[in-house]
């Protein structure tokens, strides 16, 4: 899987934060945040999964080296820290369902190591929810079900 360097540039208990610079000299950031708030409060297993989200400095060109980096980021960090990801795939674009499509495809590739779930809430604005873990984690199916989608919507 070929793949960019990733930098650190800043973490403490709570933030996770990276970097790479793509041969096109875009530099992405990405971020690992605790995810608690998404989750209803009586959920205790949820209290350590993590929000990811990223974002290039300046428009960004198509290259695919920089979804295998963001997916490499995300195994490792879930191997490193053993805890879920979740991530809400920005629609503002309409390209919500392609890019949790895009991240489902990529978990097909891992199955004996991670585990992936995904929903998709329609409404006036429509959410697309991935979540990863890994395989060995026993609350991994009930996460979903315990999101707190007043505070989400």
């Amino acid at each position: 899987m070929e793949h960019y360097d990733v930098e650190t540039f800043q973490e403490n208990q709570s933030n996770f934060e990276y970097y790479f610079i793509t041969q096109h000299k875009i530099k992405y950031f990405l971020k690992f945040s605790s995810a608690a708030y998404l989750f209803s409060s009586q959920c205790l297993s949820c209290s350590n999964i993590f929000d990811f989200s990223f974002y290039p400095e300046r428009k960004s060109i198509p290259d695919p080296k920089v979804f295998t980096t963001i997916i490499k980021l995300i195994l490792e960090f879930i191997e490193k820290h053993q805890c879920p990801i979740i991530f809400v795939c920005d629609d503002t674009d309409q390209k919500g369902p392609a890019r949790l499509r895009l991240f489902k495809q990529k978990a097909t590739n891992f199955e004996d190591k991670f585990l992936f779930q995904d929903l998709i809430i329609s409404g006036d604005y429509s959410l697309y929810i991935g979540i990863f873990s890994h395989i060995s984690d026993a609350n991994f199916f009930n996460y979903l079900a315990e999101l707190d989608l007043e505070d989400i919507i």
